[in-house]
Formats: structure tokens, C-alpha cells, sequence
């Protein structure tokens, strides 16, 4: 139980200090869903910021790996309504 609580604390640092791709590891490691959903919201928003300046078809279109992992994790958060929106912009193309 106490590693289990020293992992956890670790995940949360390095969730805390932006590596989330460290923090979802120990996350699923420990199998804390709840955490692990943080880490998709994050991984999004982090990729949300990439393309917000979008505003061609073109931009679109080059950018369509981002957008494909954007619907990956709306899939993973459980988020229909997020999953839509890119599901919207995926199919644009």
C-alpha cells in the first residue's frame, strides 16, 4: 500500500511538472481511471493549443494527425461532445 501511495505522489509530480506521458504510465500502472482521464484532458488541451489557430481546409489538412489523436483521446475522456466536434473537422477533409 505505501508503494502504491509513492507512486501515485510520483504521477501526480510529473503530472504537475507537464510530463504526462510519465504520469499515464504510473497511472495505468496503478490503475487509477480517474487519473488517468486527467492525463487525456490534458494530452487534449495541449493539443487543442496546437491547432487553434486553424483557419483553412489546408490548415486542416495538415494538421489531420493532430486531429485524429485529438479524437482518440475525446474517446479515451468519454467525451461525446468533444469527440463530435473533431469527428466534424476529421471529416471536412
Amino acid at each position: 500500500m505505501v508503494i502504491k501511495t509513492i507512486k501515485r505522489s510520483k504521477g501526480v509530480d510529473l503530472f504537475n511538472q507537464g510530463k504526462v506521458t510519465a504520469a499515464l504510465t504510473i497511472f495505468t500502472d496503478l490503475g487509477d481511471e480517474k487519473l488517468k482521464k486527467a492525463c487525456y484532458g490534458k494530452q487534449y488541451n495541449q493539443l487543442a493549443k496546437k491547432v487553434a489557430n486553424v483557419k483553412t481546409l489546408s490548415d486542416v489538412k495538415r494538421n489531420k494527425y493532430t486531429y485524429e489523436k485529438m479524437l482518440e483521446l475525446a474517446r479515451k475522456l468519454g467525451d461525446y461532445r468533444l469527440e463530435e466536434g473533431v469527428r466534424k473537422m476529421l471529416s471536412s477533409l
